[in-house]
């Protein structure tokens, strides 16, 4: 299974008529108003998976995931240790995570990195890069 998009954002709906998905409010830049570290109050990650081979849709996948935030400083985890599950008949699947209380340790460039688990290592699947700057 492979990460084919990730986004962040402040929030995220999926419509329940159409399986539309809305993404609101991008967010590539954050301005600190004041000293680091802060925790930014609310991240959606939307993730679109998709199998290695999308013609072997007639067996369940399966993959752990884990999501990390890199800045200058410090590697950090970001929430918990999740499971990506495609079912049966599904050649991608969206995964949406709601986080709080984001830690922001750094100014340049942050990156909100996306792992999952091959045996018993983590590999890095794809990022989102953020650019952190203080504002006075």
């Amino acid at each position: 299974m492979k990460l084919v998009l990730a986004t962040l954002s402040e929030s995220a709906s999926v419509d329940v008529q159409s399986n539309q998905l809305s993404v609101f409010n991008m967010i590539e830049n954050i301005q600190v108003n004041g000293t680091l570290p802060v925790q930014y109050p609310r991240m959606t990650l939307v993730n679109l998976w998709e199998r290695d081979d999308t013609s072997a849709v007639s067996t369940e996948e399966r993959i752990s995931c884990r999501v990390k935030i890199k800045s200058a400083d410090t590697t950090a985890p970001i929430g918990e240790e999740f499971e990506v599950v495609m079912q049966e008949g599904q050649p991608r699947v969206r995964v949406i995570i709601n986080l709080i209380g984001v830690p922001i340790n750094s100014v340049g460039v942050n990156e909100v990195i996306f792992e999952t688990k091959r045996g018993n290592s983590w590999h890095e699947a794809g990022s989102v890069s953020i650019l952190v700057a203080l504002t006075s």
